[in-house]
């Protein structure tokens, strides 16, 4: 639903959210409400398929730009009556995943102060990832397991039950 990107105001876009471009979102939160499922839009860093790791790096550069941005969500979340977020920063740098919880840390307690749940899409088989401190601010992760054959590589199945087992 969401896109992060260069703003001055360290805002991210929500006019994927807008429902001019997919007018089924407010049947789609309807029903879902109407069943009891929270909805929580997704923070990505995707753009037209491709992870933009560059955006990420400038966002975690700063900490204004981070309090800012964890500010706006928090209050487009409480506007739209949200329940919290998933956030999905995938293919970042080595040394931007080791700087990532600091955000995840200003993000979350702005989140919680909103009475807003935080989760995170973590890359399954990434060894470059530190998951416990990855984790520590999130109320619950969502492994992405998939990936072990994509139309980049061999064919193969998106997630055979062995691979998964072994990630």
């Amino acid at each position: 639903w969401w896109h992060v990107h260069e703003t001055e105001s360290g805002r991210s876009d929500d006019s994927y959210f807008d429902t001019t471009r997919n007018s089924k979102n407010p049947e789609f939160i309807e029903i879902a409400r109407r069943n009891g499922v929270r909805v929580w839009p997704m923070l990505s860093n995707l753009y037209e398929g491709k992870a933009d790791k560059e955006i990420v790096r400038s966002l975690l550069n700063s900490s204004e730009k981070q309090a800012a941005l964890a500010a706006s969500i928090r209050d487009w979340l409480k506007a739209h009556d949200f329940d919290g977020l998933n956030l999905d920063l995938e293919s970042l740098n080595t040394e931007d995943y080791n700087r990532l919880p600091a955000f995840l840390d200003v993000l979350h307690k702005t989140l919680k102060a909103g009475n807003l749940g935080l989760s995170l899409d973590i890359e399954a088989g990434n060894d470059e990832l530190r998951i416990k401190q990855l984790t520590a601010n999130v109320d619950f992760v969502v492994v992405m397991m998939y990936d072990e054959h994509s139309e980049d590589g061999t064919p193969g199945p998106i997630a055979s039950i062995n691979w998964t087992e072994s990630i």
